[in-house]
């Protein structure tokens, strides 16, 4: 099966008005069994990818249901996790556009002497940046961002790809 039961039990428990509370004991606790390898990452994740969407396109969609149910805030948050797999969509695009834009000739960045240069690279830089922040004073390291960013683009072009 592909029904992320962890996922959907918290959506429908939140529907019918439970709250949740933020546990962080200071000795470890919930320590999962993660995937051993790149083959084990890709298919848990297309899996995720497929019973994400599978709840998303039935009646209980985040959007209609949630909203209704949670609010606009809460039922915006399921939703991230909802659609995750059309993530694949821009990254694939996007992948492709230099390609294209090469061959035909055509920029689609901005040049060098623009004044939209500045913006792009301001804006740019401030994602990444902030990004690295957020995940180095959570405990990370930087390199775990690095390879969270790599990760991020090999779930995006392969498993959130393949889920739909």
């Amino acid at each position: 099966g592909s029904l992320v039961e962890d996922y959907y039990t918290g959506y429908k428990l939140h529907c019918e008005g439970w709250r949740s509370v933020f546990c962080s004991p200071k000795r470890a606790a919930f320590c999962g069994d993660a995937p051993k390898s790149l083959i084990d990452v890709v298919s848990q994740q297309k899996r995720w990818a497929i019973g994400l969407l599978e709840v998303s396109l039935s009646k209980y969609c985040p959007i209609t249901y949630g909203v209704k149910s949670m609010g606009l805030l809460m039922g915006l948050g399921y939703c991230q996790y909802a659609f995750w797999a059309f993530w694949s969509i821009p990254l694939i695009i996007y992948g492709f556009l230099p390609q294209l834009s090469l061959l035909y000739g055509v920029s689609i960045f901005p040049k060098a002497y623009d004044s939209w240069f500045w913006l792009y690279i301001v804006l740019f830089l401030g994602a990444y940046t902030q990004d690295l922040l957020d995940f180095v004073l959570e405990g990370g390291t930087s390199r775990g961002w690095w390879n969270d960013q790599r990760m991020s683009m090999v779930r995006g072009f392969t498993s959130f790809f393949f889920g739909f």
